[in-house]
This record gives C-alpha cells, sequence and structure tokens, in this order.
C-alpha cells in the first residue's frame, strides 16, 4: 500500500518508487497530448516529409546538368512527384 501512495504522488511504480517514467514526467509537465499528436504526425507523413528533403536536395545541388536549371527542375519534380506516388503520400 506504501508503494501505490508513492507512486500516486511521485509518478513511480513499485519497483522504482519515486523514480517517474517517460509517460508520468510528460503527464506531469502537461506534454504528453502535444508529444503524442506530434509523434502520429511524422509518422503518418513519412513519405511526404522525405520526398520533400529529397527534392530540396535535389534542387540545390549545384550543376548537375551542365548548369541547365529546367533540366535540374525537371528531375527533381519527377523524383519528388514518384516519391510521393510510391510512399503513398498522396493517394
Amino acid at each position: 500500500e506504501a508503494a501505490q501512495i508513492v507512486k500516486d504522488t511521485h509518478g513511480g511504480d513499485a519497483q522504482h518508487p519515486g523514480f517517474l517514467t517517460n509517460k508520468a514526467l510528460l503527464d506531469k509537465l502537461g506534454m504528453w497530448e502535444w508529444v503524442t499528436q506530434v509523434l502520429l504526425f511524422l509518422f503518418s507523413n513519412v513519405g511526404a516529409i522525405l520526398s520533400t528533403v529529397v527534392f530540396l536536395v535535389l534542387l540545390s545541388l549545384p550543376d548537375i546538368f551542365d548548369s541547365d536549371p529546367a533540366k535540374q527542375n525537371a528531375l527533381a519534380l519527377l523524383v519528388f512527384v514518384s516519391l510521393l506516388w510510391a510512399t503513398e503520400a498522396l493517394p
């Protein structure tokens, strides 16, 4: 019963009374909902994030087509939409 009281007041458990678990600490800070929402967003949109990063990297590469920006832009756009399609970020 004493361990239950410690658990209720400090957020620990019976084996480690007084130690806060990650969830208990985030609950005390009022951030658990925020953290779960951010992680859910990131994991559900990993294809879109990855595609955007690859797109920006391809656009920023210096002169991969003999300084013809139209070819570089076309390649970056082709890879971008292909990744969006392949990861099903856009149906």
